[in-house]
Parts: C-alpha cells; structure tokens; sequence
C-alpha cells in the first residue's frame, strides 16, 4: 500500500541509528551514564516482555496495546530517573533494606520465569 511504502522509505536504518544515537548522547549528559544504562536496560524488559505477551495472547501488535506498553515503559523510566542511587545503594547494602524489597523480587522473578517459559513452550 501507499502508507507503507512512504513509511519503509521514511524509516531507514540510517535514521534510526541517528535518532538513537543522538537521543543516547542527550540522556547521557543530562542524567549520567549510569542512570542512561540503567533506563536502557528498563526499556529493553519492558520492551522484550511487551513483545513475549503480545505474540502469545494476541499473536502481534495492535495500536492500543503499543500505547499502553509506552506508558508502562515510561513510567518504569520515570521510577528508576526518581531514585538517588547513592542513598539507595547505602540503605539497601547498609541498613537491611533488601528484606524490604524481598517479595517484589521474587514475584517479579516467577513472573519472568513464567513467562518465558511459556514462550519457550509455545515455539517448540
């Protein structure tokens, strides 16, 4: 159709490598390279587990669930933007905190297990 070959000659891996590259640049100098890498790697779970459910309860994308995946992503980048990392690592190292976080680990845990086991179930 029309609209896709306007698109498949709007997004060239040129582009995409400029824009990401440039976009990397700008998030590294404004929130430091660790707290970069640290979004990247939200970015790329939400993204990987988005792609996982997509293709295995709805068998693609649709617009809808590609905008409720951005808004989940974003905010998960917005949580890891909002913690001091210094003072997060002492509490965490220092002062016991990890028994805090216990339970959410481990369900965050059996989820992506889950999950992927799942995925890896249905493509054998």
């Amino acid at each position: 159709s029309l609209l896709q070959s306007q698109c498949c000659n709007i997004l060239q891996g040129e582009r995409l490598g400029m824009a990401a590259g440039v976009s990397a640049v700008i998030a590294t100098l404004v929130v430091g390279f660790w707290k970069c890498m640290a979004c990247f790697v939200v970015m790329l779970v939400c993204s990987l587990a988005a792609a996982m459910y997509g293709k295995r309860v709805i068998g693609g994308v649709i617009g809808d669930f590609l905008g409720a995946t951005v808004c989940i992503t974003e905010l998960a980048i917005y949580a890891v933007l909002a913690i001091e990392w210094e003072d997060f690592r002492l509490k965490l190292f220092l002062s016991g905190y990890i028994a805090t976080f216990h339970p959410l680990i481990m369900l965050s845990t059996m989820m992506i297990v889950f999950n992927m086991y799942s995925f890896w179930v249905k493509n054998q």
